[in-house]
Formats: structure tokens, sequence, C-alpha cells
């Protein structure tokens, strides 16, 4: 080959045994043609029979882990193309979380997994004071919060993704079974897959040991064993559940030591103090200064090793605010826009308000939101110095409402 690998060797550790599944040519170059389509994804015209975008969505779908879901290979769905208005049935995955909080789950996609709110654990509980029972894929499941879904390899229908609701620890327990199961897709010819629809296996791609004898299996074999007709729609990834008990909770690697448990107190009299000063003084910048004062630093004894919610420095709620404290007055250089300094800003809109009110005199509430563009990866941090890039978009830039730059 030119470049890239010609040969792709697949090959088990079972044990202190090395065992080799299978080899099949490939060619790399063969995953540049985006041509044809088939199905869905059939050309509606000759720019897209020379480059479909669709089957570039199929290949995102498949190669990136966070997008897996913006394509249904069971039901041949584009879930990022859906037009559906209405709200989901409470007998549905998240019904009861679409129709109490009026969100259209059938509208689009949204990574990971069509979760809409991010660490959605509780909501039903915390709202609407009650957990929710439903079935999905011939099971059935209780739900605190948003679950999402993704295809169940045994059915292919839809299952709850995370279970009981989205939440910071769940995604982490997905787990791979490669080692005794299945290569990435069951072993599925995934590039033949996206352009052609046709599933097509090695004669042997599953390794199964059993009473310390280890056998080969074709596809079908293994599906006659274990039912697992659809494996191969998402990436092999599967539930497991032994890695979201509470047994592996504790051993998560966020949290290495007891440093948590020794910071909580301290939290608690920060926030505390940070309420108390408030209340006396009616200035959420008073009550800053004064607990920077009371407890020499902002977050003191807070070394970052595990994550916490922090509201921005101009909340819109002080009470988020008060709960969770912004982070921006560990920086040094915040504080002195804090402070009024140098001087000669004193008394001049050049600072922060940290709860509308003080906007009252001297501006108006305005939520900004943040867009990436299509140009430029995340920030543009990796693709600013690509000059054709460059040139398309030179710079970030604000779109601002025309009444809105009056005022």
């Amino acid at each position: 080959m030119a470049y890239g690998k010609g040969v792709e060797k697949v090959k088990f550790r079972v044990g202190d045994r090395v065992v080799d599944v299978y080899e099949r040519i490939i060619d790399p170059r063969a995953s540049w043609n985006y041509a044809g389509g088939t199905g869905n994804a059939t050309p509606i015209g000759p720019i897209e029979a020379e480059v479909n975008p669709r089957i570039i969505n199929k290949e995102i779908n498949y190669s990136v882990l966070i997008y897996d879901g913006i394509y249904n290979p069971v039901r041949d769905e584009f879930t990022t193309m859906r037009r559906d208005s209405t709200l989901r049935k409470e007998s549905e995955i998240d019904g009861l979380f679409s129709k109490a909080f009026g969100v259209y789950k059938n509208w689009g996609w949204s990574w990971p997994q069509n979760i809409r709110f991010l660490y959605n654990y509780d909501s039903l509980v915390a709202v609407l004071g009650t957990s929710y029972r439903f079935t999905a894929a011939g099971k059935e499941w209780v739900a605190t919060g948003e679950t999402g879904e993704w295809i169940d390899e045994y059915t292919g229908e839809y299952r709850p993704a995370f279970i009981p609701g989205h939440n910071f620890w769940e995604p982490r327990a997905f787990k791979r079974r490669l080692s005794g199961i299945s290569d990435l897709w069951g072993g599925a010819n995934i590039i033949k897959f996206i352009r052609t629809g046709q599933l097509e296996f090695p004669a042997k791609s599953f390794v199964t040991a059993q009473d310390g004898a280890v056998k080969l299996l074709s596809f079908q074999e293994f599906v006659a064993l274990t039912g697992m007709r659809y494996l191969w729609a998402n990436d092999t990834l599967y539930w497991d559940e032994q890695t979201a008990n509470m047994k592996a909770a504790v051993k998560r690697p966020f949290f290495p030591d007891d440093s948590w448990a020794k910071y909580k107190p301290l939290y608690e009299q920060f926030r505390s103090k940070l309420q108390q000063y408030y209340s006396q003084t009616g200035s959420m910048k008073q009550a800053v200064l004064k607990v920077i004062d009371d407890m020499k630093g902002w977050y003191a004894g807070y070394n970052f090793s595990y994550p916490i919610h922090t509201e921005p420095a101009e909340s819109p709620d002080p009470e988020l605010a008060i709960k969770y404290p912004t982070i921006a007055w560990v920086n040094p250089y915040n504080l002195l826009v804090l402070k009024e300094q140098p001087d000669i800003t004193a008394g001049k809109p050049v600072g922060l308000a940290l709860v509308p009110s003080e906007l009252k005199e001297r501006g108006e509430l305005v939520v900004l939101t943040t867009n990436r563009l299509t140009e430029m990866f995340h920030s543009g941090a990796m693709t600013r110095n690509l000059p054709l890039l460059s040139q398309l978009v030179p710079e970030p830039f604000a779109y601002i409402p025309d009444p809105l730059q009056q005022s």
C-alpha cells in the first residue's frame, strides 16, 4: 500500500494464550469514497451522488463515541433529521420527562444518546416528586431523570442509555467487551455497511472460553449462543451493571483520595459565610470581599482534584450564585476588576454586575449564547493556523441585534 495498513489482524488474549481470530485485506483509501448511497442515504442530486453527506453522517456515528446515535442503522434513520413536533407518550422512554417539561425529544437529536439536559439524574424526583416506571426493549425500567436512549443489542429496539438518569458517572459505566467477546462492531465490515447497508462478517470473529476451552464462533453462532443479534449497532458498547454499582462507584478515578471529605466542611462554611454577608450587606461584591478576608482566599483549601458546579461571575440568580459560588475570584486579575482597580476604573461601568439588580442604573440583562463555527474545531485552537480556514473566518465575532447595540 502507498500509505496506511493493508492488512487487519485481530487477536484475543485468553488467559496466557493469544488466539488468532481473523485476518482480512483492507484499503485505507476506501474510507475516502463518499459516492453513492442506498436506502435513506440515496443521493438526491448529482452533487450528493459524488460526495454524499449522509454517508459521512453514518461514518461519524460509528467513529465518534459522543455522536453514537445520530444514525439508527437498524431503522436506517438519520435521527438528526427528525422533525416530529409531538411530545412523547408517558409509556415511552423519557415520556414523563418530555410531557412534564415540554421537551420535544423526537425533534432532531442531541448528544450524548439524545440527552437534552446534561447531568439530568433526578429531575423527576426533585421537581415532580416521583420516579418513572416504563417498559422498553422487553424490560421494565425505573428512571428518576432523563435517560436518553440507545439501541438494545438483543432486540434492536431503543432502551434507556443512562439509568436512573444521566449523570456525571454513568457514561463511564460503558465498557467495551472486546476481551473474550468480539472485535469492534462484532467484526462487521463497517466501511461496506456504511456505504451499502450490507452486513458482512469474517467467517469466525467471536471468541468464547468455557471450561478452559477456547472456541471461535461465526456471527450466527454467536447470536444463537447469546441472542445479541444487534451488537454491531452500538460499536459493541454494553451497559455493564457491575461497573455502575456502589462498590465500583467509590473507586472512580476522580476521587483518588479523601480530599473531598476533608474539604467538604470548609466548603459548607464558605457558602454559609457568603450567604451571611450577602444578607447583612445586600451587596454580593461586599460579601465576596468579606469571605476572602475571613477565609484567606476564595475557595481556600480546594485542590481541583474533583468536579464541582460553579456559577458564572455574573449569575442571573443570587440564590444560585451563593449555593454554587463562581470560581472567577480565584484568579487575582479578576479580583482586581471586583475591587475596581486600577483607580482609573473606579465608578465607571467597566466592572461586573454580580446580581441582576445592579443593572438597573447602568445597563440591562443580556443573555449571550456561544456557538461553534462550521469552519473551526471548537474554539479554533487547532484550526486557526490553517491558512484557508483562517481566510474563511479570520477571528471570533459576535452577532448583536440592532436594538440592543443602539441601546
